[in-house]
């Protein structure tokens, strides 16, 4: 996973750039309403976190992770 951080001074920005491994697991469900139609809803919890280190100025930034709820129509 690439990502940039950019801090602004003025007219001066200071970058890092770093790279590193993301994962991402998810668990969920596809429910048919009708028994033999292709028409369905999708519900599911996933994980995302990667490995991406910062250190821009005093900001410290040791891997990023979020937790969600997926909710979607399947046809």
């Amino acid at each position: 996973m690439y990502q940039q951080n950019t801090t602004y001074l003025n007219l001066v920005g200071y970058y890092n750039r770093p790279w590193g491994f993301h994962v991402s697991p998810e668990i969920g469900v596809t429910i048919h309403p009708l028994k033999y139609s292709r028409f369905g809803f999708h519900v599911a919890a996933y994980y995302n976190y990667s490995t991406n280190k910062n250190d821009l100025l005093d900001y410290n930034e040791n891997g990023i992770s979020n937790l969600g709820l997926r909710l979607g129509i399947c046809f």
